[in-house]
């Protein structure tokens, strides 16, 4: 890979302002070109400059995976950084209004994301862990420019924004909505990250769980390698077989829940084997589709929301792949006033018991809420390899 060039540098600066509603990394201190040395430090930057706008933050949580050139595929790791529901949540908690699964202080999940990216920069650092934060403290405290695209989502969500006090700060500080090139502040969300900086941040949690992971694209990668010819994901009649195939994994996917609560081994076993994947493929035809009922869906679906997406390779071929969410845009419709941090709204990844309605499907039961369970997610970053050479990085862009 070659050492990026000043012109690429610029360009990756003006997509990252349009896409991500700031500057990035890179543009605010020598040290992100520096981190693009070690992908994973850059990652970790990225993530930690993600805590300003809007679809993601360290009041959120998102998976991580890497890939060391140094071991090959035996240091091939996910790292799950999913919300937790908080202990003292249960399945019938949203009965009495439904409303406060999607909105406000009792729809936050516990976050995971501070943990998970502590834990990778664990294993893999090698810079600082100050100064992987430093780039973030410094967009929150000095600001950054309101891009275009988070320009027209302060005015698609400005009823969410105005009710909140905390998001109200930031993105209405004079009672008016920031406009395209005004520049945002979150000095409270600075101090906030400075302090993550100068402590431990494994300090706020209480325990963690297991990784469960990429098995869903796993099986989606099945389908394909049972048609035995590497040109059957190609062109259009490629792009059908893929759609065709995510809609039989989405719906067998309903079944899945946190593994530390349900028992999803047949599932999981299933999911990745070839002769289920073979079965799939021969329900796939290549001149049509189907009615919903033909995918075998027992079970409603999760809507999806939106993330921010990582994806970076840096000299030596090391790679990280990482999607990040607060769930919905402006995550649960409240940022901490003493923190700044965005708080999430992961909570209504859960299924619950009173979900029901005539023209729906049955809720998952595998997916009801416990205390400390995880939600499920359509989240799924993966790294492509072609004879141990990194081929392509991308992720799923849902929640």
């Amino acid at each position: 890979m070659r050492r990026p060039t000043r012109r690429w540098w610029k360009q990756s600066t003006a997509q990252w302002r349009q896409t991500m509603g700031g500057a990035p990394p890179w543009g605010w201190t020598s040290c992100g070109r520096e981190a693009m040395q070690w992908t994973l430090q850059s990652q970790l930057h990225s993530a930690f400059a993600s805590s300003t706008p809007w679809p993601s933050g360290i009041g959120g949580g998102g998976f991580l995976v890497n890939l060391s050139s140094e071991t090959g595929l035996s240091l091939s790791q996910a790292f799950d950084m999913r919300e937790t529901a908080p202990a003292a949540a249960s399945q019938d908690m949203y009965n009495d209004n439904k409303k406060v699964k999607k909105d406000g202080a009792l729809t936050m999940g516990v976050p995971g994301e501070l943990a998970g990216l502590h834990m990778a920069w664990l294993q893999h650092g090698r810079l600082p862990w100050k100064r992987l934060v430093e780039p973030a403290i410094r967009l929150a405290r000095d600001g950054f420019p309101i891009a275009r695209y988070l320009g027209s989502k302060l005015r698609v969500f400005q009823s969410k924004i105005m009710d909140d006090p905390g998001l109200r700060s930031s993105f209405a500080p004079n009672a008016e909505l920031l406009k395209t090139g005004e520049i945002c502040y979150n000095n409270k969300l600075g101090a906030a990250l400075q302090a993550i900086s100068d402590h431990d941040p494994l300090a706020f949690y209480h325990g963690s769980a297991g990784e469960m992971l990429v098995e869903d694209v796993k099986k989606v990668l099945n389908i394909f390698a049972s048609y035995g010819n590497s040109n059957a994901a190609k062109g259009d009649l490629g792009v059908h077989r893929l759609i065709e195939a995510m809609k039989n994994m989405l719906a067998i996917r309903m079944n899945l829940g946190d593994p530390n609560f349900v028992n999803i081994t047949s599932y999981m076993l299933d999911m990745l084997s070839p002769e289920f994947a073979s079965t799939i493929r021969e329900r796939i035809l290549d001149n049509t589709t189907f009615p919903p009922d033909y995918y075998m869906n027992q079970w409603s679906q999760l809507r999806d929301h939106v993330t921010s997406r990582f994806c970076i390779v840096d000299a030596n071929r090391n790679a990280v792949s990482m999607t990040s969410t607060v769930n919905y845009p402006f995550g649960g419709g409240m940022v901490s006033q003493s923190t700044g941090i965005l708080l999430n709204n992961e909570m209504a990844d859960f299924s619950t018991p009173t979900e029901m309605a005539p023209d729906r499907r049955p809720p998952a039961p595998a997916n009801f809420i416990a205390p400390n369970k995880r939600p499920l997610s359509s989240m799924a970053p993966f790294i492509v390899l072609k004879v141990y050479q990194v081929l392509k990085l991308s992720n799923s862009n849902y929640t």
